[in-house]
């Protein structure tokens, strides 16, 4: 059964920008996107760059440093190579100004 964990605080993650966290040993990527929260591995599945120390949001975007690649910042969908591997996603929840996600 999923757990619900406590991530961060709205204010915590600007509008348009991405912050890493380590949750119960892994590290995830929460963006936020016009006010609504996403989540996912902070790793890129080509050659596991940290989209957080070498990635940008580009609107909906996370676009990995390393090698380009690109994936769609609400679903984990690959958008551009040479990753072929979707991201694994967070479910997200917001309550007040926390922000959860399901582990």
């Amino acid at each position: 059964m999923p757990s619900k964990i406590k991530i961060a605080s709205t204010s915590d993650i600007p509008d348009a920008s991405m912050k890493s966290f380590n949750v119960s040993g892994k590290r995830i990527v929460v963006c936020n996107i016009g006010g609504d929260f996403f989540a996912m591995d902070d790793t890129c599945t080509h050659e596991q760059c940290s989209f957080s120390t070498e990635g940008f949001l580009d609107g909906e975007k996370i676009i990995c440093g390393c090698h380009g690649s690109v994936f769609e910042a609400k679903t984990g969908a690959v958008k551009t190579p040479p990753a072929t591997s979707n991201l694994k996603t967070y479910r997200v929840t917001k309550e007040g100004n926390d922000i959860y996600i399901n582990l």
